[in-house]
Order: structure tokens, then sequence, then C-alpha cells
């Protein structure tokens, strides 16, 4: 019964003008998921070859400059299907120091405890394994928290360099 009263109202509702007010037009729709795709196909590609697929997003609009560190690092920040690995691998390189100091001022660290901060930071990306390319991100971390924070019972950006280097060294030993 229930069924054919939701079919009987279904073919009530055939001769109404449709209710389109409110809801994106078909086009805009269209151009929206054409977007989505080219946006997942230049993840894909960023995460075999992140040059390349930053290359391909500029070519295809997504990211409005490429020697913009602002426009990269909020693409990869805010882009779901880029490998986390990949990523810590890509902003921890000397090249893109600019990008790992654009991506670290997209975080709100201010209220935090550093544990805290330093949790939504790993959320977004997986440290690589090397500990010069660790003590990169560690110290962009360290400038960024201090400032946004500022911590009372820190006396500076050296002693929250050491104790995050701390509580990863102790995170790396526990496993």
């Amino acid at each position: 019964d229930a069924l054919l009263g939701f079919v009987q109202s279904i073919a009530d509702r055939l001769d109404d003008e449709p209710v389109v007010e409110g809801y994106p037009s078909p086009e805009h729709l269209r151009k929206q998921r054409l977007r989505k795709d080219i946006i997942i196909r230049g993840a894909t590609k960023f995460n075999e070859k992140p040059k390349a697929g930053i290359a391909f997003l500029v070519s295809q609009g997504i990211i409005s400059d490429p020697d913009d560190p602002n426009a990269i690092a909020e693409f990869v920040k805010g882009t779901t299907r880029v490998d986390k690995k990949v990523l810590g691998e890509f902003i921890s390189k000397r090249d893109n120091e600019p990008i790992l100091k654009a991506f670290m001022k997209l975080f709100d660290f201010r209220g935090l405890r550093l544990d805290e901060a330093l949790r939504l930071l790993l959320h977004s990306f997986r440290l690589p394994g090397e500990s010069a390319l660790i003590e990169r991100i560690i110290t962009d971390f360290s400038d960024e928290y201090y400032n946004a924070a500022q911590p009372e019972e820190i006396a500076n950006k050296d002693a929250i360099f050491v104790l995050t280097y701390a509580v990863i060294m102790l995170n790396t030993d526990q496993h």
C-alpha cells in the first residue's frame, strides 16, 4: 500500500510545474562536475608526480599561479584525494619551503595546546622518514605555533621545537 501510495503521488505531480527556485541550474551543476573531475585527475597526477600534477592543475585553471605558494598550499590542504605521504614529502623539500610556510599559515593554532596543534597539523599529512625533512617541518610549525598561540608557559620558539620533536620521538618509540 505504501509503495502504491508513493507511485500515485508521483503520478499526481507529473502535470505540475517543476519547482526550481533555490536550486542551482543544470549548467552550473555540469560546470561543477567538470571541475571536480579535473581536480580528481589533478590530484591523481600530483600523487604520482607532484610537479606534473601542479602543472596540469595550472593548465586547467584550478590553480591560478604556479609561482604562488598560497594557491598551491590551499589546493593540497583542501583536496582529500591528495596522498598524505606524498604531501609530506612534497612540502618538506627545500625547494618547496615557500609552500610549506604558506601551508602552515592555513592552520589556526590559537587557543590550542602544543599537542592539540601538532595533532591538527599531522592529521593533514604524514611526516617523511628523514630527520632533516622532519626538522624543516617542525621548525616552521614552531614559528607558526608560537606566533599564533603565544603560549605563556613556553619560553620561546626553540623550546616549542624541542618539545615538539620530543613528542614525535616518543610517539615513534611507542609504536
